[in-house]
């Protein structure tokens, strides 16, 4: 990379800092923030000698991942890791560890994170004290061991990072992007979070406790000259205390007082928005106000995928299904699966507002999806005569296989956004990570009292001959056999980046029938078989060529 194309590229950084995260661009925009994450890339290896382009990137990862793109950044601190460590920059190799780290937590792989951080304490070591690597690699031990629920681990971490030297207010500029006081701040604030965490789980005479040391934490940080972000940091965390304390009224006041302020319509300023909507949310629930609950819910994940921030995604997604299940509970006086079931339409609704957040999100799906795979379902069993016809056996139970074709992709509620809406090719960790949406999808649907769902969702890619996942089974369910085709079926008939023009659902089925059929279960093969040589399919491909 020459000189010009190192500034190019410290020019673009400034670029992306300051546009809208990218769920808020335009496809074509985000294609070519994609294309030039490939340049960047294939660059990398010239730069060696250069010791302004290493830089560079760096800067240039960093700023894809404030703005919501953990995959691309963690592609350039990959590659750049390497090139750094090859001339002796130890700073910057220490700092893509710890980078990397993050983005491991992000996707909630706790040994690799993990792994990163002791990468990252090899490479520091030839730092001064007063470098904020030291303190940077404190916090990123202390969000892994907390994220993993380590408590003990997490303070021990964190106390580092509380008792470190004053840092060079330069170099945390450079590398931290804010003042001194500003990570401290932060270092407090993790330390509140790490003791209202305790509380949560803790018995009601020892939670008080925890509580007043995540006050005196955030207190320490109130007292520190904080940017206005580091403030709204601050104060949303105690606010939540405050309410966790018992004063409802006052901290929802508080909550209020913020949202209603000019601060909170500073874009530069939008990511609290979440964490101050989830607390509402939040203190909506405990008053038995479910669908305000809901909805505020509903407003902060959408607010968090607009203004990336992938830990209080998480957060909020934890409550969001926390939410739900209250009211499942509340509506149906317990975990009655059969009763939803029969009613996702009209009763259980609610359920299906979270498919409509992975649908709106995720560049791999078609529209309306999960409504044409159960469509499909339907359609291989449009009568219960059908069970009784030679090869399809009777302990097929129809609404578990349809509001498991409506749910079947929870799951990628917990899959990043960025490799949602991925141009550039997969790699084997990529589809890795997507993959995971199966057991994910499995997990939220337990939590919200839908076991025998789950665990037809948990086969809906997996194949009669052994190549599927997760698992790799070779035997499934009647149900679980009869949603994968469904699913396979729908995914070969709607457009995709990789087949915009895909054949009609006809032909996808006789394939399947012919070449693909050793993946498919014998039943469920047959019912597609009757299906096609009845016609039931026609008005189904009519619905996906209009979708």
């Amino acid at each position: 990379m020459s000189k010009r194309e190192a500034l190019t590229l410290l020019g673009a950084a400034r670029d992306i800092s300051s546009s809208p995260s990218f769920p808020a661009l335009s496809p074509a925009r985000w294609s070519a923030v994609e294309e030039l994450t490939a340049k960047t890339l294939q660059s990398i290896p010239q730069l060696a000698s250069d010791e302004g382009g290493l830089d560079a990137c760096y800067d240039y990862a960093s700023a894809l991942y404030g703005r919501g793109d953990e995959c691309g950044a963690e592609d350039v601190w990959r590659a750049l890791l390497p090139e750094a460590l090859s001339v002796g920059r130890h700073d910057l190799a220490a700092y893509c560890s710890v980078r990397l780290s993050r983005c491991a937590l992000d996707f909630l792989e706790f040994r690799p994170a993990l792994d990163w951080c002791r990468r990252c304490r090899a490479s520091s070591r030839h730092l001064p004290p007063k470098h904020p690597i030291h303190t940077a690699l404190a916090l990123a031990s202390g969000l892994v061991h907390s994220g993993h629920g380590d408590w003990e681990g997490a303070r021990r971490a964190l106390a580092v990072a509380v008792s470190a030297p004053p840092i060079e207010s330069a170099l945390a500029e450079r590398w931290e992007g804010m003042s001194p006081a500003d990570l401290k701040g932060h270092i407090y604030i993790a330390m509140a979070n790490l003791a209202m965490e305790r509380a949560l789980g803790a018995p009601p005479r020892t939670r008080e406790g925890s509580l007043q040391e995540a006050w005196g934490w955030l207190h320490r940080s109130a007292a520190l000259p904080l940017s206005e972000r580091a403030k709204d940091l601050t104060l949303v965390n105690q606010t939540e205390v405050n309410w966790l304390l018992g004063d409802l009224k006052g901290s929802r006041g508080m909550v209020n007082a913020w949202l209603d302020s000019a601060l909170a319509g500073d874009e530069s300023l939008a990511p609290p928005r979440a964490p101050f909507l989830r607390l509402l949310s939040l203190m909506a629930l405990s008053e038995e106000d479910l669908p305000e609950a809901q909805r505020l819910m509903r407003e902060a994940y959408h607010e968090s995928r607009r203004h990336r921030t992938p830990h209080m995604e998480r957060r909020i997604l934890r409550d969001l299904v926390r939410g739900y299940t209250k009211a499942h509970e509340r509506r149906y006086g317990g975990r009655r699966e059969h009763t939803v079931l029969k009613t996702l339409d009209s009763g259980g609704s609610w359920i299906l507002n979270l498919v409509d957040f992975v649908e709106t999100q995720d560049s791999y799906l078609a529209g309306r999806h999960s409504q044409l795979v159960r469509a499909l379902c339907l359609a291989l069993c449009p009568s219960p005569d059908i069970l009784d016809r030679p090869g399809i056996p009777g302990d097929l139970d129809l609404p578990y296989l349809l509001g498991a074709a409506s749910l079947h992709d929870i799951g990628k509620l917990e899959v990043s956004w960025a490799l949602l809406n991925r141009v550039r090719p997969l790699g084997p960790l990529h589809e890795e990570r997507l993959r995971a949406h199966v057991l994910a999808g499995g997990r939220i649907l337990e939590d919200l009292g839908f076991p025998m769902t789950a665990r037809l969702v948990e086969e809906h890619h997996e194949r009669a001959d052994g190549q599927g996942y997760p698992y790799g089974t070779r035997y499934q369910t009647l149900s679980g056999a009869f949603l994968a085709l469904a699913e396979t079926l729908v995914a070969m008939s709607q457009p995709s980046r990789a087949c915009p023009n895909p054949p009609p659902v006809l032909d996808n089925a006789r394939w399947c029938l012919r070449e693909g059929a050793r993946r498919f279960q014998p039943q469920a093969a047959a019912a597609l078989h009757l299906a096609v040589e009845s016609g039931t399919l026609l008005p189904f491909q009519a619905a996906v060529a209009a979708s």
